[in-house]
């Protein structure tokens, strides 16, 4: 009986999203960031659920591009636009883990929790700290708050 890994199936429902977005509201960096999740995801799953082991050792650096892209497309959608010099200085978190996974692989374990760990709390600062989100949608309400809240928590 053939199956299906879960993160595969995340890994279509995020590429159903980042086609959906691309198609209908054509905000770049959340297609980026949807297509990044969903090519996480998809690793995962080939690495887990069909046990593709030459895609292990990728893991740890596609995982760290997920966070500094999160926040980027927080910054970028509810706060302010950011440049692509702002946007290329996050670029050192997977730079650093790609480093780190070649010449010291044994750190790797724990510089990717820290990774996540310093871009959820920088996420949730930001969050608690700013009142107000410019760039948010007026009828939107509290509703993008929110919900950056909770994906941030998850």
């Amino acid at each position: 009986m053939s199956m299906i890994p879960i993160p595969a199936f995340a890994a279509i429902v995020l590429a159903y999203l980042a086609v959906r977005t691309l198609l209908s509201e054509g905000r770049p960096l959340l297609v980026a960031f949807l297509a990044a999740c969903t090519m996480q995801s998809f690793l995962v799953a080939m690495v887990i659920g069909y046990d593709v082991a030459w895609l292990r050792p990728v893991l740890p650096v596609s995982a760290t591009v997920i966070p500094p892209l999160a926040w980027i497309t927080l910054q970028d959608a509810l706060i302010s636009r950011i440049s692509l010099r702002q946007a290329g200085f996050h670029g050192a978190a997977p730079a650093f883990t790609l480093f780190c996974r070649i010449f010291a692989p044994e750190t790797t374990d724990i510089v990717v929790p820290l990774v996540f760990a310093g871009y959820g709390g920088a996420i949730l600062y930001l969050l608690r700290s700013s009142g107000d989100m410019p760039l948010a949608r007026l009828d939107a309400g509290r509703i993008p708050k929110v919900l950056w809240q909770v994906l941030d928590g998850l």
